[in-house]
């Protein structure tokens, strides 16, 4: 009995509405076949049965629509809508013997059997008609003649001048005059004013998504001024909702979604913040210019925009749109993998911004448009030339000015320390060093036990007493310090386990017996390796080849002898840091940088990582062998970014992340990548948990590189030449090295042999004060006055920040034309630029960098004559129901002609001259018109035949309204909305028969916490059952305009699903508590205020009172309870009026 009463009231409303729906299901139309039907015909096929075959088999052409309807020796090849009857799609599964296609090959992959069954499913759509050709470029292709086709497409928008009208007093505002020229024309008139009732409703729905309330209704009737509709749309505008409703008609076009698809569904980390940026650019209105500057490189523009209130980088956020699309996880062919991400962000980017397929050109030339394939991959190159990371947009502007008063602070004391303090220092132990080195091995002769192992430090107290007993006796004998010979007499005993250590050589001549094996004499610095290639030395780094996504590695590279004060919470057992090699080091300043709660990371090999705005890349290169290794000093962590493949999860591809621990040697780690050779590589080193991480060189060799000789190497070297082969002679030895030593880095000299041993006695200050990790003053004094200097700086940094996905800047890369979009058939490099037919045929930039920037100028000229065009085409179709353009996704040859071409090129010219791309100032211009305010009903019934589509603007249209405006309208009656903004998506609420890889665990609740639909969890592959019931799209590509269907299952929706029924017992308790001595009359009044903006008419009121009481009977109540308003409310979901605006 529910039911019925359901269908019976869902009806009741719509009746009278008076104007015939017209919309029908998707179909497959001419740009699915250009992507994915043509090229795999021509790549897999043509050879055999196309006009350009040597020998044509078994009588059949596939080159076009007639040919394969008539088939070959063995019948029809295609039978249009019924795919199980198709014999090219049994040749092309390998279902039919002897019938192969391709013939000797495997079959092809699954994938594309399902992309030709569901082409001949629709209809074997074929542009050009039955006999067109489908040759890879049967006609050449002409970049004039092809402009020719469409000559104002390419011209850039001219101020029309307004056109005459006969009823001068219509027209309201200048797109008034160019609606009713036209239908004057065609001897039509415009449908009359619809009622002001109709008209808020409308304007709401439109610009911010949710209905009116009863009192926003009766406050708006009661206004009688003339400026009513002007505070209406102005409070409208400045609504915070304004930036939900535009941001989910902005999220459509960049294929928004918050997990990758494919098999596991995986998350795109923190992807919601793209969502919040769309949302606060589009409340504050940010010229709409600056905003699609922001999408393509706002990583990289000099004066980021930043949050108002709290300060952080808001034009990074929008490079994010870049990693919103599908992913595969560990593919096995990672270079076509990246293509294909390519191919999607070209496809999303020239379709948004251009309103033009630029991706039907990956294969071949546009069969249609002013597209050539090198502007296809003159436009990959971007993107070849860009990165990947999660920001720390939170902190990342104050970073850097934190990192440069840093470097300022750092270049002012290291000199000051530099200048002769370090030597005075140093020089009275110097002074004496032979006589410390000469009394502690002495007194290591009272050491019983054999020297420590390897990588096991020993310090003062761990001396056994005897040692301690005639350490003091010397010093007290010979009048040294007991603290500083305690000291030394330790380091000799540690050298001895370590062969690299500077006092080694001294250290087996106190042991002779107990230490490690000497390392090899090396006089001369190892080579690298016959053909080994240099990929980046940072001692020669230009700041051209510097990437790094946060400051964890300063600014720049360290040179060779700079003095560096670490800090003090950097675990280092001195307070200085002596460079012997220029390398990009890691900062230890910024060990404590950390991620806010609840941040995302990657799910991933890595993923565990600290690497989020703490890492270094390298400028992209290919590799030829891929035997890479790097020159390192600590630990530290790299991942190879193979083909900008990130997505790594299992043993497949697993070896791109590599991690090594060494001590403050230098070191070569090998990372064996021969498995990728011929592919194009980014390295992202991260530090080390002690953020002591080096690196110094990275080189390509079959051959691992000698490590670099260590210092304790090269003193052993030294006094096998001064013949230091006894104690006496060798502590002589050390005290005129080690002097020297001190003395050529005051007099700052860059000599690497003399840098070693300055940098070891720099990292060990307990030597010359007696006191672990301690200088002496002067040095110990002018740290403390760079400590005090340096905490305002630090107090100021906020260690914790929330990352989101941005592009980061690389260099400048070519991406080579692959014939027939093949990545095994390489033809040229194509130099970056924007479309030939708009900038012209030379490379867009000559910076060394990607050139996103350059591009973004080129985009958003005002001379570019598609940015604006397409923008205000899209404004039109969601206000109007139907564009300028109808195809607004597609301004070209495959798509429509504009309606009114002079309307869409006088409001191309007033978005940017008078709105100066105010998207708020074009939406105000356009609802405040007369063509926005007219009836969804016909002055004449007879325009209904002569202009059956409303192409002219003949009356409104009549608009469904969206599964998220349809829910979030049932939150707002029901008085459930949540107005929160911003977050994290509130998990799903999946049905019980979901069940799915990739579905996670922890389940939202029914309504969504009640918050507005563009808030809840955007899963690529689990999209909510009320979205894909009302045509939202897969977010898989660009989407400027839903599909619109009318289907019995929304109807069923709406009867049986839990969260109708929910909102519908919410709203009714609502009215019967809000209503409490209310009669019935007069509750129902309030549902059809609050649900359709109007009063009931008198046989709505009669039929509700019938139901009511009808309702009630049946459960054996005299009077209507909740439960018989519930099934009301219940019922007015269902209404058409409910889901439409008229």
């Amino acid at each position: 009995m529910k039911q019925s009463f359901y269908v019976r009231l869902s009806v009741i409303a719509f009746c009278a509405m008076g104007v015939a729906l017209r919309s029908g299901g998707a179909t497959v139309g001419e740009e699915f076949f250009e992507k994915k039907i043509r090229p795999v015909l021509a790549e897999s096929c043509y050879e055999c049965h196309s006009a350009s075959s040597k020998k044509l088999k078994g009588g059949l052409l596939v080159d076009n629509r007639a040919a394969l309807l008539k088939g070959g020796d063995t019948g029809p090849a295609v039978v249009p809508g019924k795919p199980e009857k198709s014999l090219l799609l049994d040749a092309m599964a390998h279902r039919v013997e002897d019938l192969e296609m391709p013939p000797k090959k495997p079959k092809l992959p699954d994938a594309v059997l399902k992309d030709f069954e569901r082409w001949i499913k629709d209809g074997a759509v074929w542009p050009g008609g039955e006999t067109a050709a489908a040759t890879t470029n049967a006609y050449g292709f002409d970049l004039a003649e092809r402009k020719k086709r469409l000559p104002w497409l390419w011209e850039t928008p001219k101020r029309q001048a307004l056109p005459k009208v006969k009823d001068k007093k219509w027209p309201l505002a200048t797109v008034d005059h160019f609606i009713l020229a036209r239908l004057e024309k065609e001897k039509m008139k415009p449908a009359p004013a619809a009622e002001p009732e109709i008209w808020l409703r409308r304007v709401y729905f439109a610009l911010i998504g949710l209905p009116p309330s009863p009192e926003e209704l009766a406050a708006f009737l009661k206004d009688g001024s003339p400026k009513a509709r002007e505070w209406v749309v102005d409070r409208l505008l400045a609504s915070p909702q304004f930036g939900e409703r535009w941001g989910r008609h902005w999220l459509d076009l960049m294929r928004y979604a918050e997990s990758r698809g494919h098999e596991g569904d995986y998350i795109i980390p923190n992807a919601y913040e793209y969502r919040d940026y769309v949302i606060r650019a589009l409340n504050a209105d940010v010229p709409y210019d600056a905003f699609v500057r922001e999408h393509i490189a706002g990583d990289i523009t000099t004066k980021p925009r930043r949050h108002p209130e709290k300060g952080f980088n808001e034009s990074i956020l929008g490079t994010g749109w870049a990693f919103l699309g599908e992913e595969i996880h560990s593919p096995v062919d990672t270079r076509q993998d990246e293509n294909d991400r390519i191919d999607n962000r070209i496809d999303v980017m020239s379709k948004t911004f251009t309103g033009m397929t630029v991706a039907c050109a990956r294969c071949h030339d546009h069969k249609f448009d002013a597209i050539s394939q090198k502007d296809y991959y003159a436009m990959a190159g971007f993107f070849v030339s860009s990165g990947q990371r999660l920001a720390r947009f939170e902190t990342l502007e104050d970073e850097k000015v934190t990192a440069r008063q840093l470097e300022t602070l750092n270049e002012r004391w290291a000199a000051k320390i530099n200048e002769k303090i370090l030597y005075d220092a140093q020089a009275p132990v110097l002074g004496q060093l032979k006589d410390y080195l000469a009394a502690a091995a002495e007194a290591l002769h009272m050491e019983t036990n054999a020297p420590p192992k390897r990588n096991v430090r020993l310090r003062v107290d761990g001396l056994a007493s005897g040692v301690t007993n005639e350490i003091a006796r010397l010093a007290t004998e010979r009048a040294l310090n007991t603290n500083i010979l305690s000291q030394w007499t330790v380091a000799i005993l540690n050298a001895a386990s370590n062969a690299n250590d500077a006092l080694f050589p001294l250290a087996r001549l106190v042991f002779p017996t107990n230490s490690v094996a000497a390392a090899n004499a090396v006089k001369t610095e190892p080579s690298l390796p016959e053909g080994a290639r240099v990929v980046l030395d940072y001692g020669t780094v230009t700041r051209q080849e510097w990437f790094a996504d946060g400051v964890a590695f300063g600014l720049k590279p360290v040179k060779r002898g700079e003095l560096q004060v670490v800090s003090p919470n950097a675990g280092n057992r001195s307070d200085l840091n002596l460079t012997t090699r220029s390398a990009a080091q890691a900062d230890s300043n910024w060990r404590e940088l950390e991620l806010s709660p609840g941040v995302e990371r990657e799910p991933t090999k890595y993923g565990g990582w600290k690497r989020d705005g703490v890492m270094l890349r390298t400028p992209k290169f290919e590799l030829t062998s891929g035997k890479i290794h790097y020159l390192v000093r600590g630990s530290g962590k790299v991942f190879a970014a193979v083909d900008s493949n990130r997505l790594v999860l299992g043993p497949l591809h697993g070896d791109l992340a590599h991690e090594w621990k060494y001590d403050d040697r230098w070191r070569w780690v090998t990372h064996d990548l021969s498995e990728y050779a011929g592919h194009r590589v980014a390295l992202e080193f991260s530090p080390g948990n002690e953020f002591e991480t080096a690196v110094a060189m990275i080189v390509e060799s079959e051959k691992r590189p000698d490590d670099p000789i260590s210092v304790g190497q090269h003193l052993a070297t030294v006094l096998t030449e001064r013949n230091g082969s006894s104690i006496p002679l060798a502590a002589a030895a050390y005290q005129e090295i080690f002097t020297g030593a001190s003395k050529a880095l005051s007099a700052a000299s860059t000599d690497a042999r003399m840098l070693e041993v300055a940098s070891w006695m720099a990292d060990r200050p307990e030597l010359f004060s007696g006191k672990d990790g301690v200088w002496p003053e002067p040095v110990a004094g002018v740290i403390r006055d760079y400590r005090k200097e340096r905490e305002p700086i630090m107090s100021r940094v906020q260690w914790k920040s929330r990352t989101a996905p941005a592009m980061i800047e690389g260099n400048g890369v070519d991406e080579f034309l692959l014939v027939r979009g093949k990545h095994q058939t390489p033809k040229g490099l194509v130099p970056r630029r924007f479309l030939e037919s708009i900038s012209g045929p030379e490379p867009i930039t000559r910076n060394p960098g990607s050139g996103r920037k350059e591009l973004a100028d080129a985009m958003t000229s005002p001379e570019n004559p598609l940015f604006a065009r397409v923008l205000v085409n899209r404004v039109w179709h969601h206000l109007f129901g139907r564009g300028i353009v109808p195809t607004v996704d597609n301004f070209g040859w495959l798509g429509q002609r504009p309606s009114h071409p002079e309307l869409l090129d006088d409001l191309a010219v007033s978005f940017i001259e008078e709105d100066r791309w105010s998207l708020k100032h074009l939406l105000r211009r356009l609802v405040l018109s007369r063509t926005f305010a007219m009836s969804s009903k016909p002055t004449d019934p007879k325009f209904e035949e002569r202009d059956a589509q409303n192409i002219l603007l003949h009356r409104m249209n009549l608009k469904r309204l969206e599964g998220e405006a349809i829910r979030d309208a049932m939150l707002a009656i029901s008085g459930r909305l949540d107005l929160r903004m911003y977050g994290v998506g509130v998990p799903l609420h999946p049905s019980q028969f979901v069940e799915a890889r990739g579905l996670r665990s922890e389940r939202g609740p029914l309504d969504g916490e009640g918050r507005r639909s563009i808030y809840v969890a955007a899963r690529r592959n689990f999209l909510p059952m009320m979205m894909t019931a009302f045509d939202t799209p897969t977010p898989f590509t660009t989407v400027g305009r839903r599909n619109v269907s009318n289907v019995p299952g929304q109807m069923l929706f709406l009867m049986n699903d839990p969260f109708v029924h929910e909102q519908a017992d919410v709203w009714a308790n609502r009215i019967v508590t809000e209503h409490p001595n209310a009669t019935a009359d007069e509750r129902i009044r309030q549902i059809y205020l609050t649900a359709f903006c109007r009063e009931p008419s008198a046989t709505e009121l009669a039929r509700c009172r019938s139901t009511l009481n009808e309702v009630a009977g049946a459960s054996g109540e005299k009077m209507p309870t909740v439960n018989a308003w519930t099934e009301l409310c219940h019922a007015m979901f269902g209404v058409k009026e409910f889901m439409y605006v008229r």
